[in-house]
Parts: C-alpha cells; structure tokens; sequence
C-alpha cells in the first residue's frame, strides 16, 4: 500500500485523467481501521488531489482529522460546542416547522441562546421559531419584541437585521416603525439580494402600516429605475398598492 501511494504522489497530479476512478479506493483508505494506513492514504492524497477527490472526499477528510485532533486532545472539543449547538438548534426548528407547539417548553433556553449566541445563523433559526410560534403562546410575542427590537438596534449583519425584521409584530407600533427605517438600510444597500428583500418586506408591511410605508414612497419611486428587473417589478408592485386619488 506504501510504495503504492508514494508511487502515485511521483506519477499522479491533479490533472491525471485516472484519479475518477481512484476515489473509492482512497475513501476505503481513509476510513481503514489502522491509522497508518490512513496516514499514508492521506499523504498521498495531498500530492494529487483535485476539485472532484476534494468535493467526493471532504467528509472522510475532515471525520479523520477531528477523531485523530480529538482522540489525542480531547480538550479540543471545547471550540467545537457552539457549532454543536448550532447543530440541535437547527434540527430543533426544523421538526418544530411541522408542530411549534411541541417545542414551546424550550422558548427559555431558546431565549437564552437568542441572547447569548455568537452565531447569527443559529439566532435567525431561533427568531423563525419564535415567530411561528407566537400566535399559540401572547405571552411569547411580548417577551420576544423587546429581544428583537435590541437586534435590530445592534446587529452589523443584515442577515439577522432581514430576519428581525420579517419576523416582527404587526400589532406593535413601535416596532414596526423601527422596521419600515430600519428597510431603508436595506434597500438603498448595493447588494441586489437585500435590495429585493427589502421592497417585498416593505410591501408585506404595507398592508398592516400603510401610513409608515407611504413616507418612503420617494425611495420606492427610485427603485423604478434600478438595473435589476425583478426589484423594478416588485417597486411597481408596491406602488400600485400604495397609490391614491
């Protein structure tokens, strides 16, 4: 097996038309139960690896680093427990989208998580639970406002900012105002995506506010002339909706 990897680490390079029929022979390798002989899979595979080994081998690439890092250092596991949780907060929300009202007994942890949580994709999951799961729980909605509305203030994402915003409460004046200014942010961004985003919000909000939204209508007129079709078609939209007499 040696000579046969240190072989093809001198013959073999990333553009070898035969590697497409070496990745499950080296998958094999990587997954052996010596750890020598992944060892010598995985250096020879450093010599010649290319974008189809790397994309069909990632996985066991990666289970053999961390069991190797971890086995021999288990104090290295520490960084990893926020993408763990990352993890079951997804997994949680996702089964949570057939029936929210199985996970109302978590809304504490979750709001400490909410509150605690450096990671903004697990946040945005945990507002989209939250935000199903208001009209089975009031008393949810009144805790969840205020946590929303310091996001909104402090967030530098606009991922998160989009998400808060989406997700906030019709019925809370305040609130909303905050949201209609803070879309503002949004549609004069120069990424196209947010722009998008941020006239089919401000329509969605058009129908329950539809005074907040008027003072922008200048901002919705100059999307009229943006080069992307779609953000024009959905100004139109918008404005046909928001026009009077």
């Amino acid at each position: 097996m040696g000579i046969g990897y240190l072989a093809t680490s001198q013959c073999f390079h990333d553009g070898t038309d035969v590697l497409m029929l070496t990745t499950n022979m080296i998958g094999k390798d990587l997954n052996s139960l010596s750890m020598n002989e992944a060892g010598i899979a995985m250096s020879g595979l450093s010599c010649f690896i290319n974008s189809d080994l790397a994309r069909d081998l990632a996985n066991d690439i990666m289970t053999l680093v961390r069991n190797n890092l971890f086995l021999n250092n288990p104090n290295a596991l520490k960084p990893a427990f926020p993408s763990i949780q990352a993890a079951a907060v997804n997994v949680i929300c996702e089964l949570a989208r057939c029936n929210p009202k199985d996970d109302l007994g978590l809304a504490a942890i979750f709001f400490r998580l909410m509150t605690t949580s450096t990671n903004n994709w697990a946040v945005i999951k945990i507002i989209k639970l939250f935000g199903a799961s208001t009209s089975l729980e009031l008393r949810l909605g009144k805790k969840l406002i205020e946590q929303l509305t310091n996001l909104i203030h402090s967030t530098s994402a606009m991922s998160l900012l989009y998400e808060c915003i989406n997700t906030g409460l019709p019925n809370h004046n305040a609130s909303t105002q905050l949201c209609v200014q803070k879309l503002r942010i949004l549609i004069e961004d120069s990424d196209q995506n947010l722009k998008y985003l941020g006239v089919l919000v401000m329509s969605k909000i058009l129908y329950t506010h539809s005074k907040s939204v008027q003072v922008h209508s200048d901002l919705i007129m100059r999307c009229l002339g943006d080069k992307d079709e779609s953000i024009r078609l959905r100004a139109l939209d918008l404005l046909s909706e928001m026009v009077r007499k």
